[in-house]
């Protein structure tokens, strides 16, 4: 007699085979969510291609037993039977972390079994059930994806300069200031890199360097995290540092065992979660989806991930799962190549309900994704965008970085257009309807003459205050960043200098004080009533809290009635405080503001406290004749330099060499603006005195 198989198994097989076939395909979209009871799973059922040093991610409706899950959840090898690890319980017991005692192995098929629980976390007869795939093969070609295209040797074009009183070291980056009228008063951070040298800065309004460190390698994404600390890209360790206000290292941040950490983008929020970006090698035969594929490319794919604060995942999302590895620009990716980088995530952020945005270079488009499920909510661009593009002048965006939606239903981006005809790059904003699936162009941040083109980073951030920083990047047109008021009015420009190499992945600014060494007062202000003429000294007591003696070797006054008086270099004893004598010496009627930068100084970082300074000749309480302001740049400068008085007077301007000789002399009128050609002039260091009816006020500046 023949045993006969019952149809069922065959049928259920079948089944369970042509689920796997179309997870392997890498045309599918997959989701997270299993039941009404079971949120998120990762990996899902019927999972391909699973990182073999990944946990297993269950999220409940209901909060789970701890002791009568662990005694109920069973994960299975194909080939070893029961697999040890570690239970964890996390978001107020609503997931659970499964950490394996080994890594998977390389083409193993994995059984998860949990026993059903109820409301009350009794035992149910319906457990949850089901299996996934680890990688049979580790991908033999990585794909670095550099932002960086060929470094080139160091120079060595640029000696040691001044600027003021504080001497910059060899090949120190010089950014021109241009255009500025009421930039919001904060620092700017970005990493300078040209010819073989790259430095982190952090700049006032004036290009003034408030820190700045030489550092070995590229670092990216230089930025004030949203947990209050600095964070970049180390490309020497292929991790993101970071630093606390005193410079200090905290911490590395980097995606798990065998992912490498992407460098465009990390997020770590104030409750100490971290977010991101995973890079993982799929070898795929290609040949399937084009003709010209090649059978065993490496298929480079993405994973987003989020961390508690102990390092554990809690949430991955696959562009594997999720995209179409065609949808890719034919613009931007080779399909024939050995190598195919078909999406490019270059940015992750978090909307305001807790939903993530991330942004797809090279597919052309922004997604939102459904945190709680996984599931992708909306695309906007690319082949796959839902939504009517409304007033948009240039119909959308192209190989974009750095997507926001810090405004609920506003969405921000850096659009480098490069594939605009003619290319053009931009900031953008977009109003979200959900409802009518259009987004509406609200904003285009793109006055510029002539058009800016750069590629391929870039960045846009909104402040606190509405106010929006467009990072330009590497460009023909030497634009470094451009500040705008919320009316989208510019208020400050940066420039690069002639060297059109320069660059920075990505421009910011932010409100930042260090205490690597510190004033006891931030503010020191010499009083009314000080005789026109008159010198009235002030002490501000430095606080060292190093375990090492520090020497302050350099000064910086934004206004020249403010001096030093105590001699530099001086020094401050380890974990102790020293006082600065500085000066105020008011030629007219007024009063006087400015600021001082102390700096401390070694081989490759120079690290600045500030002093904000006050001073008056008017009697107490009288505030009509304010100091004028005088917009004066670039500085430093070089074959041009221009003038202009925000003043409703006639102001005098008298230009000085330092040798004591004048250069220039002339009058203008009210808010009139001079522009001047210095190409001839000497390079060093520059008085300018401006004098109006009841006030002189002095400006340093130095020619290059």
């Amino acid at each position: 007699m023949t045993n006969r198989i019952p149809f069922q198994i065959p049928i259920a097989s079948l089944l369970l085979i042509l689920f796997a076939l179309f997870s392997v395909n890498l045309m599918s979209q997959h989701s997270y969510r299993f039941n009404d009871s079971f949120n998120y799973l990762f990996p899902f059922p019927g999972a391909t291609e699973i990182n073999p040093h990944t946990n297993i991610i269950i999220k409940s409706r209901v909060s789970f037993d701890e002791q009568l899950t662990v005694n109920h959840l069973r994960v299975e090898s194909r080939t070893k039977g029961v697999l040890s690890g570690q239970s964890l319980y996390k978001e107020d017991n609503h997931t659970l972390i499964f950490i394996p005692e080994k890594p998977f192995d390389l083409g193993d098929v994995i059984v998860v079994e949990l026993s059903g629980l109820d409301d009350n976390g009794n035992t149910i007869s319906d457990p949850l059930v089901y299996q996934f795939e680890i990688k049979s093969q580790e991908a033999e070609d990585k794909l670095i994806d550099a932002i960086w295209t060929g470094v080139p040797e160091k120079l060595h074009s640029k000696a040691t300069s001044n600027l003021t009183d504080i001497q910059l070291p060899e090949g120190y980056p010089y950014y021109e200031m241009g255009f500025q009228s009421d930039p919001t008063p904060n620092q700017y951070f970005f990493q300078a890199s040209q010819v073989g040298q790259f430095f982190q800065l952090i700049t006032d309004n004036n290009g003034v360097p408030y820190y700045y460190r030489e550092t070995p390698s590229r670092c990216l994404d230089f930025k004030v995290n949203k947990n209050g600390y600095i964070t970049y890209y180390d490309a020497s360790i292929s991790a993101y540092i970071e630093l606390d206000s005193a410079y200090k290292y905290r911490k590395v941040y980097q995606a798990s065992l065998g992912l490498d950490t992407d460098n465009h983008d990390l997020l770590v929020m104030p409750n100490g979660h971290s977010w991101t970006i995973g890079r993982d090698y799929i070898t795929t035969d290609m040949s399937q989806y084009i003709e010209c594929g090649n059978t065993h490319a490496t298929v480079l794919h993405f994973v987003i991930q989020e961390k508690d604060p102990l390092g554990v995942v809690i949430w991955q999302w696959r562009t594997f799962d999720h995209f179409n590895v065609m949808d890719g620009d034919p613009n931007q990716v080779d399909f024939c190549n050995a190598v195919v980088n078909f999406a490019h995530i270059n940015s992750v952020e978090l909307d305001p309900n807790g939903n993530v945005i991330i942004s797809s270079r090279k597919l052309n488009e922004i997604t939102k994704i459904d945190k709680a499920t996984g599931e992708i909510i909306w695309h906007l661009g690319g082949v796959n965008n839902q939504f009517s593009i409304v007033g948009d002048p240039l119909n959308g965006f192209t190989d974009q970085h750095m997507a926001r939606e810090d405004e609920t239903g506003i969405i921000t981006v850096f659009d480098n257009g490069n594939y605009h005809q003619p290319p053009h790059s931009r900031g953008i904003k977009y109003a979200i309807d959900t409802i009518n699936m259009t987004a509406t162009y609200l904003t285009g941040y793109d006055d510029n003459t002539p058009t800016v083109v750069t590629n391929p980073m870039g960045s846009m951030q909104t402040l606190d205050n509405g106010n929006v920083v467009v990072g330009w990047t590497q460009n023909q047109q030497e634009a470094c960043l451009t500040e705008y008021n919320s009316e989208g009015e510019k208020v400050l420009e940066m420039h690069q200098t002639s060297n059109s190499t320069l660059r920075s992945y990505r421009s910011f600014k932010y409100p930042w004080k260090t205490t690597y060494f510190y004033p006891e007062e931030d503010t020191l202000d010499f009083g009314y009533e000080v005789t026109v003429g008159s010198t009235v000294v002030m002490t501000a007591t430095i606080v060292n809290p190093n375990n090492e003696a520090l020497e302050v070797t350099g000064s910086y006054f934004s206004n020249g009635s403010f001096r030093m008086q105590t001699q530099l270099p001086y020094t401050i004893p380890a974990q102790s405080s020293a006082d600065v004598n500085l000066l105020f010496n008011p030629f007219f009627d007024g009063e006087y503001s400015g600021y001082v930068y102390l700096m401390t100084q070694n081989d490759n970082t120079g690290i600045s406290l500030k002093i904000t300074l006050k001073g008056s000749t008017l009697q107490s309480g009288m505030n009509e004749a304010g100091i004028a302001e005088m917009v004066v740049s670039p500085n430093p400068f070089h074959d041009h330099l221009r003038i202009q008085s925000s003043e409703n007077k006639e102001i005098r301007v008298v230009i000085y060499h330092g040798s004591g000789v004048i250069m220039y002399e002339t009058g203008l009128a009210p808010l009139q603006t001079c522009n001047l050609q210095t190409s001839s002039w000497k390079s060093g260091v520059y008085l300018m005195e401006f004098y109006s009816e009841d006030q002189i006020w002095r400006r340093k500046m130095i020619k290059f």
